[in-house]
């Protein structure tokens, strides 16, 4: 458990590890190596579950600290250089000033997963990623390889299809950097003692938690996707959504589902496609 000012993480955001065999009691032991490296064994040390896998000439070179901010680092003591993070290698929650998505010098890439289930660390099928491969950078929630959620473009000054993502947010402010050295983005607090995370959870959720110094817990603070009309591609093309039926779905004037039989079960997401005929809004010789 680690303690993020005064607020206790029941789930440490800066393990760097989720396995599919997790160790569910307190045989874990954190050491340094010969070659320098961060290793998780099990209580004997005949087994290594995990390494930090840098090359460093010998332990003595190097020191484990954990940061105020929640960052784990592993520095060379000679020079500060820091030979490995946690922050590089987030699982499910980022922190103040962590980023997110592609250091271009190392090719190394920071993505956030979800993990299984709330009692299962193992990897979950959600992901949340800095969208680098196209010119209009963009956050993509994605469940089971599914595109989910996006965030809309980048404006200057926040994400525009996230209001909570914007610097127009009273407590928190968001960057985005695009140079020769990397493609990310992060976000800070405007307020010293206050505390915040961003988890993704396994359902398909990013939630933000807040706390200020001297809580016992967190504080709920909100979530994306909002409702069934902000997940990506909800009723497909020419579709329209609104939270104002039993089913969110209908297609815009002078459409029809695609597929009516995929629709019966409540799943618009193949589209609309125009109609034909008499059926159809146009006059003749329009459209």
């Amino acid at each position: 458990m680690l303690e993020f000012g005064i607020i206790k993480l029941h789930k440490n955001p800066w393990c760097g590890l989720q396995t599919e065999n997790p160790i569910n009691d307190s045989s874990r032991v954190l050491s340094i190596d010969a070659h320098g490296n961060r290793v998780l064994h099990v209580k004997d040390r005949s087994q290594p579950i995990w390494s930090t896998n840098i090359t460093s000439k010998s332990s003595n070179n190097s020191t484990l600290a954990l940061l105020d901010s929640g960052n784990l680092q592993l520095v060379l003591n000679k020079t500060s250089e820091v030979l490995w993070q946690s922050f590089d290698y987030p699982t499910d929650t980022t922190l103040p000033n962590m980023k997110l998505g592609l250091d271009r010098r190392t090719g190394l890439s920071r993505i956030l997963t979800s993990s299984k289930s709330k009692d299962d660390p193992g990897t979950g099928n959600c992901s949340y990623v800095l969208n680098t491969n196209s010119s209009s950078l963009e956050l993509y929630l994605y469940k089971s390889n599914i595109l989910w959620r996006r965030s809309g473009h980048w404006n200057g000054i926040g994400w525009s299809g996230v209001p909570t993502l914007s610097s127009g947010n009273l407590l928190l402010n968001f960057s985005l950097v695009n140079n020769q050295n990397e493609i990310t983005t992060s976000w800070g607090l405007r307020y010293a003692r206050l505390f915040s995370r961003l988890v993704v959870n396994e359902s398909g959720s990013i939630q933000r938690f807040m706390g200020k110094e001297g809580d016992q817990q967190w504080a709920f603070l909100g979530s994306v996707p909002l409702d069934q009309c902000d997940i990506y591609g909800k009723c497909g093309a020419f579709g329209k959504c609104e939270n104002v039926t039993e089913f969110e779905c209908t297609c815009l004037p002078g459409f029809q589902p695609k597929s009516p039989s995929e629709w019966s079960p409540r799943n618009a997401s193949s589209g609309c496609v125009r109609k034909r005929g008499q059926a159809s809004i146009c006059n003749s010789g329009d459209g």
